[in-house]
C-alpha cells in the first residue's frame, strides 16, 4: 500500500537528494509486506542515495533456482561471471521459487526426502517467498536454472547460457527512465523508508510500474551442487520480498520530463542481516509486456 510522504520528511529526504546529487540465514516464517508505519518521530541512523545514469540502461536478471536443485550453481556461477564481465550494468536477483524439488522435504513423487549429512538440519531454510511463486506462475517457469533478462520479449525465460546473449541484446539502449533511489535507516526500530523518484527522459507509450524488492546477499547454507551436499554455500543476491506488492505500484504519467515520487518503510526481519540487505527498484511497462526499462539498486545502510 502507498505510502506519502509526510511534508517534513519530504522536505529532509529532498535535501539530502538534492546535496548528494549536486557533489556526486534462518527459516522466513512472515514474509515482508509493505505496512503502516509511523515514522515521523523516528531519527534516521544511517541515508543512502544513488540515481541512475541518464546514458545507460541497467539489466536486472531474475534467476529462478533452489538449493535442492543440484544444476543451479551452474546458473549462479554464470550470473557472476556476466558482473564480472558487465560491472554494474547488471543487477543480480535469485529467486528461490516453490517448485517440488526445490522443497527439502518431498521428492518428485510426494515421498519425503532425506539427505545423506546434515540431518534435520540440512536444507532447512525455506528461502521460497509467495511473490517468487507468482512470478514464477506467471512467467511459466518449468525448470530451473533458468532466468529473465529484464523481462524482454514479453517476459520471456532464458536458460542460464542465453543469458549474455539477450544482456547484449539490450546492453546499448539509451534508457527511457532515470531512477533516484534513497533509503533512510533507523536501527533500534529495524524500520527502512525507500523513497524512489522516476523521471521520464522520453515520452514512452503504455503504462508503467514501480516496482520495490529486498534482497539479502552473502547468506551461507546448504546447497546442493551436483551431488554434492554442501553446508557452506554462498548463496548471492537471494530474493527476500517485494516491499511495494507483487506487482509494485503504478506510475502516473510517462511523458518525457514527468517526475513521480513514491515511499514506503518496512520492518527488516530480526534474522535478515541489514549490512548485506539490498533495496532493488526498477520500472517495468505494464502486462502483457512486463519489460524493465530501468533499474537500480542500493544498501539499505552504508555500512
Amino acid at each position: 500500500m502507498k505510502k506519502y510522504i509526510m511534508k517534513k520528511l519530504i522536505t529532509t529526504i529532498l535535501a539530502i537528494i538534492a546535496v548528494i546529487s549536486f557533489n556526486s540465514c534462518d527459516k522466513v516464517d512472515n514474509p515482508i509486506a509493505a505496512v503502516d508505519l509511523d515514522t515521523s518521530n523516528l531519527f534516521w541512523d544511517d541515508s543512502t542515495y544513488v540515481a541512475s545514469s541518464n546514458t545507460m540502461r541497467k539489466v536486472l536478471i531474475e534467476e529462478f533456482t533452489g538449493h535442492t536443485c543440484q544444476n543451479c550453481p551452474q546458473g549462479a556461477a554464470e550470473l557472476q561471471n556476466l558482473i564480472t564481465t558487465y560491472g554494474n550494468q547488471i543487477v543480480p536477483m535469485g529467486i528461490h521459487s516453490d517448485l517440488t524439488f526445490c522443497d527439502p522435504r518431498i521428492n518428485l513423487d510426494g515421498t519425503a526426502a532425506y539427505f545423506t549429512t546434515g540431518g534435520d538440519s540440512a536444507f532447512y531454510t525455506d528461502f521460497r517467498t509467495t511473490e517468487g511463486d507468482e512470478y514464477r506462475t506467471t512467467f511459466n517457469v518449468v525448470g530451473i536454472p533458468q532466468g529473465l533478462v529484464s523481462r524482454r520479449s514479453n517476459g520471456s525465460i532464458f536458460t542460464f547460457s542465453q543469458w549474455d546473449t539477450q544482456f547484449q541484446a539490450i546492453q546499448n539502449d539509451a534508457p527511457v527512465v532515470s531512477i533516484g533511489l534513497s533509503t533512510l535507516y533507523n536501527d533500534s526500530a529495524r524500520i527502512v523508508k525507500t523513497v524512489v523518484n522516476t523521471t521520464w527522459l522520453t515520452s514512452s507509450a503504455g503504462n508503467y510500474k514501480l516496482q520495490i524488492q529486498l534482497i539479502e546477499d552473502n547468506i551461507v547454507d546448504w546447497q546442493l551442487n551436483g551431488s554434492t551436499e554442501d553446508p557452506n554455500y554462498l548463496h548471492r543476491h537471494v530474493f527476500r520480498g517485494s516491499i511495494n506488492g507483487t506487482w509494485g505500484s503504478d506510475i502516473p504519467t510517462a511523458n518525457s520530463g514527468d517526475s513521480d515520487t513514491q515511499d514506503f518503510s518496512y520492518i527488516i526481519p530480526a534474522n535478515f542481516k541489514k549490512e548485506d540487505c539490498i533495496v532493488v527498484a526498477f520500472v517495468y511497462k505494464d502486462s502483457p509486456s512486463y519489460e524493465i526499462v530501468q533499474v537500480e539498486e542500493l544498501h539499505v545502510t552504508s555500512h
